[in-house]
């Protein structure tokens, strides 16, 4: 009985209608560019977990039938740039719980939303989309999700709903909006934040103080953001946070210096910034690294176990 299939025939358009036949299937992974369908008989594939499908690049849909697949547990697809759509009614899939679209070869993609049903996915944990231009509003109805990742840069509005995603471990996003509202707070077990390619960016929200849980922050290639909230040291937990490549960033919050916890500062590539908050009451810092920041006035003061990098 045939358990996994690895398939990388760059010539083959589509598979027979009697691959669904395959019932005992528990792993499929095709590297096929030029499929052009799946047969609907995939449906009946019962003890398939684990789908990968890579660089399918004439494949414009997956069938309707994929969505009874109850066992079904990962979903990767990867530079498939001409698929257009999923099936709308995804959320079938109870057992669902890594879903992952990337475009690793940059190449432009045409999947440009998801369907509303992906919030009915119950037991997702892990979500990963790229270059997708809408998002659901639904993503904050995934009550077991842990780790979120939105390489969006073509998104206005992300949706506020994700402030209900209360298990959420691992965020990082980019995106088009001007600014993010909301009550982050109810991430409540929110570990790691990265912020990064959000061109248009102004401020973050105060709410970003409320990110009990917080250890690592990044911030990065963030042109137009131009200050950082007071609320920052507010982040009780937070033990690493790195500011790089903020080219309008003019001046860093005081409190940074109540970030008792804080062991690594990284600051780079932050032209505007004429001074650091002094950091000498942080006696958890061990390393405090800075670059690019060619008009600061002063080096800060810092702990004396703290080691210093500074290239400038």
């Amino acid at each position: 009985m045939l358990r996994e299939c690895l398939l990388s025939c760059p010539l083959v358009r589509k598979l027979p209608d009697g691959f669904g036949s395959l019932d005992s299937l528990k792993s499929l992974g095709l590297q096929c560019e030029s499929l052009e369908r799946l047969p609907d008989s995939f449906g009946n594939l019962g003890s398939l977990k684990k789908l990968r499908l890579h660089c399918c690049d004439n494949l414009e849909r997956l069938p309707d039938s994929i969505c009874r697949l109850r066992e079904l547990y990962m979903i990767y697809l990867a530079d498939c740039r001409n698929l257009e759509e999923l099936p709308a009614d995804i959320g079938c899939l109870e057992n669902m719980q890594s879903f992952i679209i990337t475009n690793e070869t940059l190449a432009p993609a045409k999947l440009q939303s998801l369907p509303d049903s992906l919030g009915n996915l119950a037991n997702l944990q892990t979500l990963h989309i790229e270059n997708i231009k809408e998002l659901p509003s639904s993503i904050g109805d995934l009550k077991k999700l842990r780790r979120l990742v939105l390489r969006c840069p073509e998104v206005c509005i992300l949706p506020v709903s994700w402030e209900a995603l209360q298990d959420l471990q691992d965020l990082e996003f980019s995106c088009l909006s001007k600014s993010l509202t909301g009550r982050w707070g109810g991430m409540a077990t929110l570990q790691n934040l990265r912020v990064f390619s959000c061109r248009e960016l102004i401020s973050l929200p105060e709410s970003l103080g409320e990110l009990k849980a917080l250890r690592d922050l990044s911030i990065n290639y963030c042109d137009e953001l131009r200050s950082l909230p007071e609320s920052v040291g507010r982040l009780e937990m937070l033990q690493n946070l790195t500011i790089s490549r903020c080219s309008k960033l003019v001046s860093l919050p005081e409190s940074l210096g109540l970030l008792t916890t804080l062991r690594r500062l990284n600051l780079e590539y932050l032209p505007l910034i004429r001074k650091i908050p002094s950091l000498h009451t942080i006696g958890s810092l061990e390393d405090f690294t800075y670059q690019g920041l060619p008009i600061l006035e002063r080096r800060p003061n810092t702990p004396p176990s703290c080691k210093v990098y500074s290239w400038q």
